[in-house]
């Protein structure tokens, strides 16, 4: 028989705390609560005080304090507020890293640059360079054989050896390393983990320039190669492009996806624009 939960475990609603708070709910009804209970300080100050702690509370262990606020937070709050409270989409967390150190950069331009995209001979596009095709796709068997890929995290990284990590999964296929309770690298899937593996393992023999990025960089422009997959890096089916509609913790959009067709593994993403509709 499961343990019996406490009365504080049966208030709780994992749906809209922890990871999936909606902050701008939060917010909110943080605000509705600090006015109904300013009101009511006017009557009586105790009364105030111990209103507002409670909603604290309810709020905490609930996520919301009015009924159906994300339902009204992403009818009514404007996209572009809404869009602040989202994660940040990069693979490697900016939060360890000191802005200054980051430049930035051209993805297409510098790829080209590299001699890792060229131009492609049919069609006015940009293709991978046949060589690095071939060693990209020589590295992803080679790590679909490995037991661990703790090393070559370490690398892509920029990891100490000596610090202890995890890949924890979240979401269904998301990849995630934790060090010590912090994020410091998310990923689309495992399949997108290891496509960004292979190549970083490439391009540190293909160029000299590649350990000169920051790791930040390398980031953007190894999230852009998956572009360029054709087969899945775990199943080896197909990948293709489609449109869907994505819920975040505080708003619906489109987004532009490339995922594997057999098992479904997301290798990037991309939130949908106007120009982009224009151009479908």
């Amino acid at each position: 028989m499961p343990p019996e939960l406490g009365w504080i475990d049966r208030l709780r609603q994992p749906a809209y705390t922890g990871e999936n708070r909606c902050t701008p709910c939060t917010v909110l009804n943080v605000v509705i609560a600090a006015v109904v209970s300013g009101v009511l300080t006017v009557v009586a100050l105790p009364l105030g005080v111990a209103a507002f702690v409670a909603a604290l509370a309810v709020i905490y262990l609930r996520g919301y304090l009015v009924p159906y606020t994300p339902t009204i937070t992403k009818r009514y709050f404007p996209d572009r507020v809404l869009r602040w409270f989202d994660k940040d989409p990069r693979t490697i967390q900016r939060s360890t890293t000191d802005p200054d150190e980051i430049e930035e950069i051209d993805v297409e331009r510098t790829l080209y640059s590299l001699g890792v995209v060229t131009e492609c001979e049919h069609v006015d596009d940009l293709c991978l360079d046949a060589d690095f095709q071939q060693a990209w796709r020589a590295e992803i068997r080679d790590l679909r054989e490995k037991e661990t890929k703790t090393d070559d995290i370490r690398d892509l990284l920029d990891l100490d050896p000596t610090d202890d990590h995890e890949i924890d999964e979240r979401g269904g296929q998301a990849a995630i390393v934790v060090i010590d309770g912090r994020i410091v690298g998310q990923w689309e899937s495992h399949a997108a983990l290891t496509a960004d593996l292979a190549a970083d393992r490439v391009l540190r023999d293909w160029t000299d320039e590649w350990e000169r990025f920051h790791v930040v960089n390398r980031s953007q422009l190894l999230n852009s190669l998956r572009m360029f997959l054709e087969d899945c890096t775990e199943c080896g089916h197909p990948i293709s492009v489609g449109q869907e509609t994505v819920e975040s913790c505080c708003r619906s959009f489109d987004v532009v996806a490339v995922a594997c067709d057999g098992c479904g593994s997301r290798f990037f993403e991309i939130e949908l624009t106007d120009e982009m509709r224009q151009q479908l």
